[in-house]
Parts: structure tokens; C-alpha cells; sequence
């Protein structure tokens, strides 16, 4: 009768800590997604703001200037860059740039490139829509941790009617 009372006694025990664990990995579970819908709630605010801001200004420049700064918050970017592509004039222009900003950084602001001195980084974008260095072009990956400390950078081409009008930019310089 004691080895009966001794194995119901264990069978609580192996019960109550399965019990216990279960009810841990629930509540982690209900944590983690709790946090992720903070998240979402925060960058759809993010958005709202953004829209209201956009709709009330009807200047180009201010316009772009928004679009980065609106991006650099729902992303928790380091750096993020509005880049515009002129065709025309075979040209690529750094139309906004926001962020913890480095002087070499500061240096890129408002300048031109010909597009020629980023033909592989243009058309990679033409042909994917998205690309992430140094997933993608490990030799411009090289150039941008260099010359910018840039760890990370996701490109996101911006399209009108199957032509690319520029793309965005984000960086990533944390480990």
C-alpha cells in the first residue's frame, strides 16, 4: 500500500510539472504575441501619421522628405535613403536620407550618380522588385561596410507602370 500511495504521489508530481511547463510555454506564446501585435499596432500608427502628413503637403520635396522619415520609423532602420532615378539623363539622385547620420553619410544628400556607376545594383533591383546586401552583390556589400560602416541594406525598387522610378533603401549598422 505504500508503494501505491509513493506511485500515485509521483504521478501528481510528473503531472502538476508537466502542467506547470505547458501552462510556461502558453504564457511565452501569449507574450511573443502580444509583443509582435504591439509592434504591428505601432507601425500601422506610424502609417496613419504618415498619411495625414502627406496629405497635407503638397510640395515635392517635403513630400519625399516625409516618405523617408516615415520609413525610417516603422522600420527601425539606422539609415534609410529615397533614391529617384532619372532615365533620361541616365542619372540617380539621393532624394531623402534619414537616420543616425555619419558625415560620409551627409556627404551623399542631394547629389547625383551617374546610374552607370550602379548599372548591377539598378538592374538587380528592375529584376526582383527587393534585394538584401550582401545576399545579393557581395562585391557592393564590401563597398558599403567600408565606406559607410553599412552592415546590412535591403533595396525596394519603386515602380509606376512597369518603369523604376528610384528605389528605398535601408541600413542596417548594428550586429
Amino acid at each position: 500500500e505504500l508503494y501505491e500511495h509513493a506511485y500515485a504521489l509521483f504521478d501528481v508530481v510528473v503531472l502538476s510539472v508537466i502542467g506547470a511547463w505547458m501552462l510556461d510555454r502558453q504564457r511565452r506564446a501569449v507574450f511573443r504575441e502580444r509583443a509582435l501585435t504591439e509592434a504591428v499596432v505601432r507601425q500601422q500608427r506610424v502609417l496613419l501619421d504618415a498619411g495625414a502628413e502627406l496629405n497635407a503637403c503638397l510640395d515635392l520635396d517635403e513630400t519625399v522628405a516625409t516618405i523617408a522619415q516615415v520609413a525610417e520609423r516603422a522600420f527601425d532602420v539606422d539609415t534609410m535613403a529615397l533614391v529617384l532615378l532619372d532615365e533620361a539623363r541616365g542619372m540617380l539622385r539621393t532624394a531623402a536620407l534619414v537616420g543616425t547620420l555619419t558625415p560620409t553619410d551627409r556627404a551623399t544628400e542631394q547629389i547625383e550618380v551617374p546610374l552607370a556607376a550602379l548599372d548591377g545594383l539598378v538592374d538587380e533591383i528592375r529584376s526582383r522588385g527587393v534585394i538584401c546586401v550582401p545576399d545579393a552583390l557581395p562585391e557592393f556589400a564590401a563597398l558599403m561596410r567600408d565606406t559607410f560602416g553599412i552592415r546590412v541594406s535591403m533595396y525596394v525598387g519603386i515602380e509606376h507602370e512597369g518603369l523604376l522610378l528610384g528605389y528605398l533603401v535601408f541600413n542596417y549598422r548594428r550586429p
